[in-house]
């Protein structure tokens, strides 16, 4: 059984506005800031091996400053990014949702033009998990998509409900998770049908 921490970024000046940021590189707000420190107060409760971010400044930025007072080096990795929202990168919320409506993103397999369906964002998430899979209490440092993806896959939601979530800036998600299960729900969505729930 391993320790896995996941955590949302701290707030950005996309999330401030409210706007789809994406694969954008947008910055941490004061707040956010604020946030990030906040979760490394929380963070001190737990035993830390290794920490890996999303290689967008908002994710990076948040562990930096959680971990500041903890020697540990930071992985990034771009398979942890934000799910890549195509030509809908920029737009605010309400402008989403009255192009495709409030649903539109719930199944696996709907994606915004040129962009990551829910489904590509899993597995590419869960690959990198896979690969991490040795045993070493980890730090998760990524985005509301991400987490909204694999914590509600993991807990078994309906994806109606994994993509409605919200995840709260800079919180942490402890997980405690037996070795293997990051492989096997990346099989369980590559098999899943079309538009359905692993």
């Amino acid at each position: 059984m391993t320790t896995w921490i996941f955590a949302r970024h701290g707030q950005s000046t996309a999330n401030a506005v409210p706007m789809l940021s994406g694969h954008m590189d947008v910055a941490l707000t004061d707040l956010g800031r604020e946030q990030a420190a906040t979760l490394g107060a929380a963070l001190r409760a737990h035993r830390i091996a290794r920490v890996v971010s999303s290689d967008l400044s908002r994710a990076y930025d948040t562990a930096v400053i959680a971990m500041r007072d903890r020697p540990h080096a930071i992985r990034t990795t771009p398979r942890l990014r934000e799910r890549h929202l195509g030509s809908w990168t920029g737009l605010h919320y309400d402008d989403m949702h009255r192009v495709a409506g409030p649903n539109f993103l719930s199944t696996l397999d709907a994606a915004p033009p040129d962009g990551e369906s829910l489904r590509d964002v899993a597995l590419r998430v869960f690959d990198e998990l896979d690969a991490m899979d040795d045993g070493l209490p980890t730090l998760v440092v990524a985005h509301g998509g991400v987490l909204r993806a694999i914590l509600g896959l993991f807990d078994a939601r309906p994806a109606v409900r994994v993509q409605r979530a919200f995840v709260v800036n800079a919180a942490p998600h402890v997980r405690v998770v037996p070795q293997g299960t990051w492989g096997e729900l990346r099989d369980a969505v590559r098999r899943a049908p079309f538009g359905g729930t692993p």
